[in-house]
C-alpha cells in the first residue's frame, strides 16, 4: 500500500503516513508524503518511526504527528557511499532498528552492509563490505553478510543481524563501552527512593564516574539531604560496585572562583580528602572535571589545570583523567596536557566515532579515552529519575577493566630499603622492590613528561639504580606503565 500503518493496542488501525496505492518519494504531512515499498520500521523513545524505504533506496523518518522527512539517501539512487542525508547512498534496505541514543542501524541488503545513521544524518558503514557476499566473521569490513534481511539492537549497543541467505543470525558488539556520570543532583531527584543500581547496569552500562567534590571545600552532600548524614559519593560507589559497575570518582574544577595556582592545589587536597579513598585498587583514574575556559588564556587555564593534574598525579599515585569541553579541547590545552586521557564533551549522540566540535568532525581529532555523547537527557537511565549524562569508552569492556588501578608491589627506597637520600656528587641511588625479572624506570623533572631512564635488572626481588643525570635537583620515578 506504500503505507505506514499504526495499530493501537485495541486493533484500532490507522494510516500514520503516505497514500495508499500512490507510490513516490515525497516528504510531507500524512498523506501527503510518499514510500515506495516499505520494508522495515523501528520506533525510538519519543515516538518518531524510522522506516526503510526500500525501493526509495533511503531511510525516512516520521514524527508521531505523521511528518515525513528523509534522514539519509538520495531517492532513486541506489550506492554505497557513506556520507551525510543526500550524500549518503543505499541499496535495497530492508530493515531498521533504533537505539537509546536515537541512532538508525539498516541491513543494507543489497550492499551486504550493516550501516549506521546518526540524529543528524551522518551515515558510515559499521561492518561488511559493499559489493562483496560471504559469512566471514571479522571487524568492520572483515566480515560478511549475505543479503542482510532483518537487524536489532539491545540496550548495550550489540547489533544482531538475519543474515538470510547464509541462513545464521549474526552479532555485532560495540567497540566502545557504555556508561554515565552522577553527582548528588541525581540522589536527590530520585529520593526518596535510592538510585536502582541494578537497573542501570542492567540497561547496558559498564561504569560510572562519580562526583566526589568541588572546589576548594565541597563535599557531596551540600544540603544536606542524604538520609544517612554521609556524602553521596560513598553510598553511590558502594551502590555501583555492588551491582558489577567500574566506579571512578571526579572533582568538578573552579579556576573561575579559585584562580591561583595555590588555589588549584587547594582544590586537589579537596578532591583528595573527599575522595581520595576510591582512587586505590580496581577503581578508575580519578578526573578533573573542567566546565568551561572561564575566559581564560591558553597559557593561564594549563598552569591552572597541570597543577591540580600533577598534585593529584603525584599524591595518588595514578595518572587522572581531563574531562572538558570540545572548545577547550581542541584550542586551550597545552601539549604535555594532551598525553592525559581525554574525556570530551560533545553531546552528539554517537557514542563511537570521533569527537565532534560544533557539530563537526575535527579534522584532526585528538586521541580520546571518553565522550559524554549525550548531556542532561531527561530520563535517559533507568533506575535513575531526572537528568542524566551517558558516556561512552573508547574501546572494549576489557580494554577498560586493564584501565583500573592496580596496586603496584614495586618500591623505589634507599640503598639497603632505608630513606631517599640527597644526590651525593649530582649522583641519586635508589634500591628497588619487585616481583619480576626486570623492571623499566622512567624519569621525570616535572610530573608532565616521562621518559625512559634505564632497564634495572631484579635479582632475588631487589635492584640498583644509579642516576648519574640527575645534577641535584628534584626527580621523579616511577615503573613504566
Amino acid at each position: 500500500n506504500y503505507t505506514i500503518r499504526q495499530v493501537s493496542s485495541a486493533g484500532v488501525v490507522t494510516t500514520l503516513a503516505g497514500s495508499a496505492g500512490q507510490a513516490g518519494s515525497a516528504d510531507g504531512t500524512g498523506s501527503a508524503a510518499r514510500f515506495n515499498a516499505p520494508i522495515g520500521v523501528a520506533v525510538d523513545s519519543v515516538g518518531n518511526v524510522f522506516v526503510a524505504d526500500s525501493k526509495n533506496y533511503t531511510i525516512r523518518q516520521v514524527s508521531s504527528a505523521g511528518v515525513v522527512t528523509t534522514l539519509a539517501g538520495s531517492a532513486g539512487a541506489s550506492g554505497r557511499n557513506d556520507g551525510t542525508g543526500s550524500a549518503a547512498l543505499f541499496w535495497l534496505p530492508r530493515d531498521v532498528a533504533v537505539d537509546s541514543a536515537g541512532n538508525v542501524f539498516v541491513a543494507d541488503s543489497g550492499n551486504n552492509t550493516i550501516r549506521k545513521v546518526t540524529p543528524a544524518g551522518v551515515v558510515t558503514t559499521l561492518a561488511g563490505l559493499a559489493g562483496k557476499s560471504g559469512s566471514a566473521d571479522g571487524t568492520g569490513s572483515a566480515a560478511q553478510f549475505n543479503i542482510p534481511g532483518a537487524v536489532a539492537v539491545d540496550r548495550a549497543g550489540n547489533v544482531f543481524v538475519a543474515d538470510t541467505l547464509n541462513h545464521t543470525i549474526r552479532k555485532g558488539s560495540p567497540a566502545v563501552t557504555l556508561g554515565i556520570d552522577v553527582s548528588h543532583y541525581q540522589n536527590e531527584n530520585t529520593s526518596p527512593n535510592p538510585i536502582n543500581w541494578g537497573s542501570v547496569k542492567n540497561a547496558g552500562n559498564s561504569f560510572v564516574f562519580v562526583k566526589a567534590s568541588e572546589g576548594i571545600s565541597s563535599n557531596e552532600n551540600p544540603q544536606g539531604t542524604n538520609p544517612d548524614g554521609i556524602s553521596y559519593t560513598a553510598s553511590n560507589v558502594q551502590g555501583a560496585t555492588g551491582a558489577g559497575l567500574l566506579v571512578g570518582v571526579y572533582h568538578l574544577a573552579h579556576p573561575d572562583l579559585h584562580p591561583s595556582l595555590a588555589d588549584a592545589e587547594n582544590e586537589a587536597v579537596n578532591f583528595i580528602n573527599q575522595g581520595g579513598s576510591f582512587t586505590g585498587n580496581g577503581f578508575l583514574p580519578p578526573a578533573l572535571d573542567l566546565e568551561s575556559d572561564y575566559g581564560l588564556d591558553k597559557p593561564t587555564l594549563s598552569q591552572w589545570l597541570r597543577t591540580w593534574l600533577q598534585y593529584v598525579e603525584c599524591q595518588q599515585r595514578v595518572r587522572p583523567i581531563l574531562y572538558t569541553i570540545g572548545f577547550v579541547a581542541r584550542y586551550l590545552l597545552e601539549d604535555d596536557l594532551k598525553t592525559y586521557p581525554l574525556w570530551i564533551v560533545t553531546d552528539d549522540g554517537n557514542p563511537s566515532g570521533p569527537p565532534t566540535y560544533s557539530q563537526q568532525t575535527w579534522l584532526n581529532p585528538p586521541d580520546w579515552a571518553f565522550k559524554q555523547y549525550r548531556r542532561d537527557l531527561p530520563n535517559g537511565c533507568p533506575g535513575i529519575t531526572g537528568n542524566i549524562d551517558l558516556d561512552s569508552f573508547n574501546g572494549t569492556l576489557d580494554a577498560l577493566q586493564a584501565l583500573t588501578i592496580h596496586a603496584s608491589s614495586v618500591r623505589f627506597t634507599g640503598v639497603g630499603g632505608g630513606a631517599i637520600q640527597p644526590p651525593k656528587d649530582g649522583v641519586f641511588q635508589l634500591e628497588i622492590s619487585a616481583p619480576c625479572h626486570q623492571i623499566i624506570v622512567q624519569v621525570s623533572d616535572d610530573l608532565a613528561t616521562w621518559t625512559d631512564l634505564a632497564t634495572v635488572p631484579i635479582t632475588g626481588g631487589k635492584g640498583t639504580l644509579t642516576d648519574a643525570s640527575a645534577g641535584g635537583q628534584k626527580r621523579f620515578y616511577r615503573q613504566k606503565p
